[in-house]
């Protein structure tokens, strides 16, 4: 190895050092975006001669070459002459060894096997001789018993050796390629006036290099509220700041400083509350003969009111999303049966939603509303996703941490030593905490789902950007469900899904008539279809709270725009444009969705003080006009 060493350098080497970096201490680690790793070591050395060669081995295969960085002080001066990167392959040293150690133990086994051999033979040819007396037999069979039990016992003892050493090398030895750097150091042994000086004084190397590859960090959120004693959520909670880490570099980063840069990282999350999603008609066949004679016109002779449930008035056949049932049966709305409401109940905050039970009333309906030449498209909302969490009282960050911004990264250094071992385990390490102020509002949209989320608008009132995170979200020390935070200066703000209210109820129902046919043979070729989507919020608290109901109008392709036609007719104030008071149904005030207007069909109520006990009854209801026998489906538009 010296000579290999020395070969490297132009000169040579008087000493040669040696230096396991498992071995040596980790100072510090920045972890960067794009799984890159910042590392730095220190290394104790000891200068005498006029040279030295200090090989640094066991480092991971991962490191970037063009990164490694070596600078050194010490009593003595020396120069860092030159730095040598070399790629070692996987090598066992103690293999000759082990092997020399199973061969001895199976040679051990070997001859013991043939000791017994011996015995029983011998054994069997005494037993044959006619000459043997009784006691002799009997002699010898005691002496050839204590003999076999012997070697016997010697045989278990090596054959439990074996496995032992076997099952030791295994665990003891991984061979694996490794990074071995090769440092030069010169210094002037006259610099102090004595010449020739060999005295040994101590130095210290600093090591830097990054690993890239085999390390990841996310900023993650711990959000918790609490609720007064009469039920009402809090208006403040506590923002807990951590940053989710793992590696498997192959080296461990044991008790050292942990930095944590933005630079080319990026953020994660998704949004818990339904999309607000606009819906389209699609037109799906033509069938038919025309007006006149058409079974379609024939099977809609009867005439009905409009929001009369006839023969010509369908259910919307909408299937029931997960609910919470707890026991209670369905409260028809407006006159409707249970099997044509869709509705939620529960008991208290956190609480699991129950499977969806399967409703044959409203599988018949969807059949039938099939039948008449169009369906209903909606797709189902995922369930929130399940996060670990810890449990307990909230506790303040004790040691605040400490941040830097520079241009467009961030770095935060964690307070104390952390390890973060090579394991590829999620470790979990907290950055900050601080209280914000909160305003909670209840969201519903019932044509997606048939619950009450929390929507809480939170002020970011700290000095720290809030970059882009999953959040796992606690009510009264009872984990609720996972959300997102989003990119938040601070003093911004930002929202998020506090879960689901069970103990708010959502009944919603949706009725469809189908007009009948003109008899007169002038009157156009057009089918005319009303439908009615009725959502009630139940409000069992005692205090008042803010309620936002979402719905939207279906609009027509574009390319079918001049053939199919959707007209709003309720609310009546939203069709010339304006906002409705929607005040006689505690509805609120009904208007255009931000970012929605008649174009897009979103619309909402909103109702800042829904007083306890009340009920919220949103009416959305408009026409479908299409070409005759034309077939159609409303679906989410993508």
């Amino acid at each position: 190895m010296s000579t290999e060493t020395t070969a490297q350098f132009t000169g040579t080497a008087t000493a040669i050092e040696t230096i396991d970096a498992t071995q040596t201490k980790v100072l510090s680690v920045t972890l960067l975006g794009n799984q890159r790793a910042q590392v730095t070591r220190a290394l104790s050395i000891q200068l005498k001669d006029s040279s030295l060669v200090v090989e640094i081995t066991n480092l991971p295969l991962l490191i970037n070459q063009s990164s490694l960085r070596v600078t050194g002080s010490g009593a003595r001066k020396f120069i860092v002459a030159d730095v040598v990167y070399k790629k070692v392959p996987a090598v066992n040293p103690a293999d000759r060894e082990n092997k020399l150690a199973i061969q001895e133990l199976e040679t051990r086994m070997r001859v013991l096997q043939n000791q017994l051999n011996i015995l029983d033979n011998f054994s069997n040819e005494f037993v044959k001789r006619p000459t043997a007396s009784f006691s002799e037999v009997s002699e010898l069979l005691d002496s050839l018993s204590l003999k076999r039990a012997q070697i016997e016992a010697d045989g278990f003892k090596a054959q439990a050796d074996l496995n032992d050493l076997i099952a030791r090398i295994s665990k003891m030895y991984h061979p694996k390629e490794s990074v071995t750097v090769s440092v030069l150091l010169t210094f002037d042994n006259n610099h102090n006036g004595t010449t020739g000086s060999h005295n040994a004084s101590n130095a210290e190397l600093i090591l830097e290099y990054t690993v890239v590859g085999a390390s990841s960090w996310s900023i993650i959120y711990d959000i918790r509220a609490e609720s007064k004693s009469d039920g009402m959520p809090d208006s403040k909670l506590i923002v807990n700041y951590r940053a989710s880490i793992s590696q498997n570099s192959g080296e461990d980063w044991r008790d050292c400083e942990i930095k944590l840069s933005t630079a080319n990282g990026s953020g994660f999350g998704v949004s818990r509350i339904p999309d607000h999603v606009g819906k389209v008609i699609r037109l799906l066949s033509r069938s038919g003969v025309g007006v006149f004679g058409s079974k379609q016109a024939q099977s809609q002779a009867v005439q009905s009111n409009l929001f009369g449930n006839t023969a010509n008035a369908n259910t919307f056949g909408v299937p029931t999303p997960a609910g919470f049932g707890f026991g209670a049966p369905a409260l028809g709305g407006f006159g409707q049966s249970t099997s044509n409401v869709q509705s939620t109940s529960g008991a208290s905050f956190g609480s699991a939603p129950h499977p969806a039970s399967t409703d044959q009333t409203n599988q018949t309906d969807q059949n039938e509303l099939n039948s008449t030449g169009w369906n209903f498209v909606d797709d189902s909302v995922e369930a929130d996703e399940e996060a670990d969490g810890e449990e307990g009282k909230l506790v303040s960050f004790e040691e605040p941490t400490m941040s830097s911004s520079h241009g467009v990264a961030s770095t935060f250094v964690i307070q104390g030593k952390s390890s973060i071992p090579s394991d590829g385990a999620t470790h979990k390490l907290s950055i900050t905490s601080f209280i914000c102020p909160v305003s909670i509002s209840w969201v519903v949209t019932a044509g997606r789902r048939c619950e009450a989320f929390m929507q809480a608008i939170i002020t970011n009132n700290s000095d720290m950007h809030l970059y882009p995170g999953n959040a796992s979200v606690f009510f009264d020390n009872t984990f609720i469900s996972t959300t997102s935070v989003k990119n938040t200066p601070p003093k911004s703000k930002f929202s998020i899904s506090l879960g689901i209210d069970p103990k708010i109820r959502i009944l919603y129902t949706q009725n469809v008539y189908h007009h009948p046919r003109s008899a007169f043979a002038f009157a156009a070729p057009t089918d005319k279809t009303t439908i009615t989507c009725t959502t009630r919020v139940q409000h069992p608290y005692q205090f008042p709270i803010p309620v936002i109901v979402r719905d939207v109008i279906p609009r027509s392709l574009s390319s079918e725009s001049s053939e199919v036609k959707t007209v709003l007719c309720k609310p009546a104030g939203l069709v010339d444009g304006n906002n409705a008071d929607e005040a006689s149904n505690h509805a609120g005030i009904a208007k255009w969705a931000a970012g929605g207007n008649s174009k897009n069909g979103k619309l909402m109520w909103v109702n800042e003080t829904l007083g306890g006990g009340e009920d919220m009854v949103a009416v959305l209801e408009f026409d479908v006009i299409t070409p005759v026998d034309t077939k159609w489906e409303i679906k989410l538009d993508s």
